[in-house]
């Protein structure tokens, strides 16, 4: 019985995963229909006809509590996650963002400074105000391209969107987030992954290739930390190998 439970809800999960990546693809250019809003819609429905709707808190007005903390919370909170989280907010938030922003927005200017300048000040005032940390992020930035956000009134929507929910449903959301069917995220995320991939096809297959091949390698069996360290001391490995013949084959 537990093992056709089991099955039942693989089943469920890939099928989820194959409507959500079916819809992307027939609706992600919809103006009037986006894909995102289809499938969000599709997940609190597959929420309600579970019958889970009903374990979600109801809406609440609630504004957020003042927080604070001890120099020894704070050194214990950089041991656990901060200082493994840098190399990924280096790479991921900071310098992969601010290429891509080149990439899909040549005449607009967000330089890896500017970015981390901004990460800075917003996580050093929201933990004050409980909030969990905050980055801009290469994934996120493709995500909202992806799925059709071209203009700044998208951040607009998002962030009024984040307001409301934080102010009026901090209780409820989590909820929804539990419930909610991770192979829909999954079906769409996946495909925001393999537009990452194409970025790929401009390197070209030769010693500066090899950093790449070591940082993908290293972060999967390690973290990301040692991946972007492996990445980082090969590519300075490469550059000195290839000066060396420059200078000896003028």
């Amino acid at each position: 019985m537990l093992a056709f439970k089991a099955f039942d809800m693989i089943y469920d999960a890939w099928l989820l995963g194959l409507v959500s990546v079916i819809t992307v693809i027939l609706f992600r250019n919809n103006r009037y229909a986006p894909a995102a809003i289809i499938l969000i819609l599709l997940g609190i429905v597959y929420v309600i006809v579970n019958g889970d709707f009903k374990q979600i808190a109801p809406p609440a007005f609630a504004l957020p509590q003042f927080a604070s903390f001890t120099i020894h919370e704070v050194w214990q909170v950089l041991i656990l996650a901060g200082f493994a989280q840098i190399p990924l907010t280096i790479t991921n938030a900071t310098i992969a963002t601010s290429s891509l922003v080149k990439v899909y927005y040549p005449d607009k200017r967000a330089d890896s400074k500017k970015l981390s300048l901004s990460h800075g000040v917003i996580n050093t005032l929201l933990p004050l105000f409980s909030s969990m940390p905050l980055c801009h992020g290469a994934g996120g930035l493709v995500s909202k391209h992806y799925y059709g956000a071209r203009t700044g009134g998208a951040n607009i929507i998002e962030g009024l969107t984040q307001i409301c929910i934080g102010l009026f449903f901090s209780a409820s959301i989590v909820g929804l987030f539990t419930y909610f069917p991770m192979a829909i995220i999954g079906g769409m995320m996946f495909l925001v992954g393999v537009e990452l991939t194409k970025s790929a096809r401009t390197l070209k297959l030769n010693l500066e290739f090899l950093p790449t091949i070591a940082t993908v390698v290293v972060a999967f069996f390690t973290n990301m930390g040692f991946g972007y360290l492996a990445g980082l001391l090969l590519h300075y490995f490469v550059r000195f190998v290839i000066s060396g013949k420059q200078k000896t084959n003028p």
